[in-house]
């Protein structure tokens, strides 16, 4: 009889926090808890959950005023992990359509919400694949483009041409990373908790790793993929083995271009993590939320980060470690982007475009827009609207066309994935090259896109004609690496 009295009060307080749950929640984070038009609640820890119901998550979400009672019962049933179907379909490839040839530095790919990407070419439609629900953008390899979606749907764009190929990998997806020295894709699944391996030429999976710790999401570090949970701890998941303990609870990060640096959003301080230990943090005024995923860096003499907290970006001197400035929204900032033909961050809440010069960190023009892109030679600026794509010259601002697209979201390009420490490089040449080296004419010296990488790091260590620039091993390495971006678009643009 005891027995039965506390299963009955447990199948009771399920049943409470179900109703709560379908009431005001399941509108948007799904009826199976599997996410909607919002993420999962069954994936974050509960007492983010807790936090965010007591406080809101504006603009996403409002404060709700549940009672103690209420609150414990909701977030019990939000914990409980739902039965999944569907296992007999993993790992089937089928071949969606044909892929038109494009090369990678032509591409920018526009994720539509809950429809697909688009493939720009230049600055115009250029072809498209249906995949819903897209989570964490896409990724780029020499080989093409790389889609996830949150129902575990991996889909491949190759640049070559050839046939579009779609692999379900799982019922939920958190996101994906390519090793490039592997020629590998790495794809975490959260139901079920695994990690799955697949060769980016033909999408066959050559591995299958189960997971009994659940990762906040995977990332490349010094030339290893690795995981991060809740917790702070790292681990590597193709090796089964932790890597550091940080003692630390992870709301959100990012990693530098250079894969030198994890910046880890906590409680109350921001970290910078260099593999072995915290080289600097910095205390927070108020404990505040975090989108990460979307920092932003550059060089304007010295490394510099754009790190966004909830209606504040905060500019960080990297590695001599100063905080430059701090710059309030109104709203939460959702995303920050640049590019070398621009002087400025395109800074964005969701429903305005803020631009803030990367020099001098002055307030510019404010455009109504949803996210801002770039293509992968700096052409072209785009804004997502609600129901388009203005096409504008970075430099100018000048609205060059409008293209109609249903609920557009991020734009993303084969330099931002690939050769981001190139673009870095390219910020280098103007600070420390460009007034005796022009890109692809002569100048006082040869120009840059005919010039090898050995020579150019020969001239650098042994400077003969030149000054001694004194440049760090970053910095060496991002301008050689810009190079590789120089000439691809040497090719299709005249500087």
């Amino acid at each position: 009889m005891f027995s039965r009295f506390f299963i009955l009060i447990f199948f009771l307080a399920s049943h409470q926090g179900a109703e709560i749950y379908k009431r005001y929640c399941a509108s948007c984070h799904g009826e199976e808890k599997l996410g909607g038009n919002a993420s999962p609640l069954i994936f974050i820890d509960s007492q983010i959950v807790k936090k965010i119901l007591q406080d809101g998550l504006m603009p996403f979400m409002p404060s709700f005023n549940f009672s103690q009672k209420e609150l414990d019962e909701l977030i019990k049933y939000i914990q409980e992990i739902p039965s999944f179907e569907g296992e007999s379909d993993y790992f089937k490839k089928v071949n969606v359509k044909s892929a038109i040839k494009i090369n990678p530095e032509d591409a920018t790919v526009l994720v539509q919400k809950d429809a697909g990407i688009y493939v720009l070419k230049d600055s115009d439609f250029f072809d498209s694949v249906s995949i819903s629900k897209i989570h964490g953008g896409v990724k780029f390899s020499e080989q093409g483009v790389f889609a996830l979606s949150k129902s575990g749907d991996l889909v491949k764009y190759p640049f070559g041409g050839g046939e579009v190929q779609k692999i379900k990998l799982c019922s939920w997806a958190r996101n994906l990373v390519i090793s490039h020295k592997e020629n590998l894709i790495y794809v975490l699944c959260l139901l079920p908790q695994k990690l799955v391996l697949l060769d980016e030429k033909d999408l066959k999976v050559v591995d299958e790793i189960k997971l009994d710790k659940r990762p906040v999401g995977i990332f490349s570090f010094k030339q290893k993929i690795l995981a991060i949970t809740r917790s702070g701890e790292i681990f590597d998941p193709k090796e089964r083995n932790s890597v550091n303990k940080l003692g630390v609870f992870v709301k959100s990060f990012c990693v530098s271009p250079f894969s030198d640096m994890l910046i880890i959003g906590s409680d109350k301080n921001i970290y910078f993590y260099d593999g072995k230990r915290f080289v600097f943090s910095y205390k927070l005024t108020n404990p505040s939320n975090f989108h990460f995923f979307s920092c932003e860096f550059w060089y304007n003499g010295d490394f510099v980060s754009a790190v966004p907290l909830s209606n504040t970006v905060i500019f960080f001197k990297m590695y001599d470690w100063q905080v430059l400035k701090e710059i309030s929204f109104d709203k939460p900032v959702l995303f920050i982007r640049t590019h070398p033909e621009t002087n400025y961050l395109w800074i964005s809440d969701g429903q305005k475009i803020y631009l803030i010069n990367k020099f001098t960190f002055e307030e510019g023009k404010v455009f109504d827009g949803i996210h801002a892109g770039f293509s992968p030679c700096g052409d072209f600026a785009f804004i997502s609207g609600k129901n388009n794509i203005s096409v504008l010259n970075p430099k100018t601002f000048e609205t060059l066309k409008i293209l109609p697209v249903e609920k557009p979201l991020g734009k993303y390009n084969f330099f931002e994935e690939i050769l981001q420490s190139g673009l870095l490089g390219w910020d280098i040449y103007r600070v420390k090259c460009w007034g005796c080296h022009h890109q692809s004419k002569m100048a006082f010296g040869p120009p840059l896109n005919l010039t090898s990488r050995d020579k150019l790091l020969k001239q650098i260590e042994h400077p003969n004609l030149m000054p001694d620039l004194n440049l760090s091993k970053s910095e060496i390495s991002a301008l050689a690496d810009f190079l590789d971006v120089l000439k691809r678009c040497s090719a299709r643009k005249d500087f």
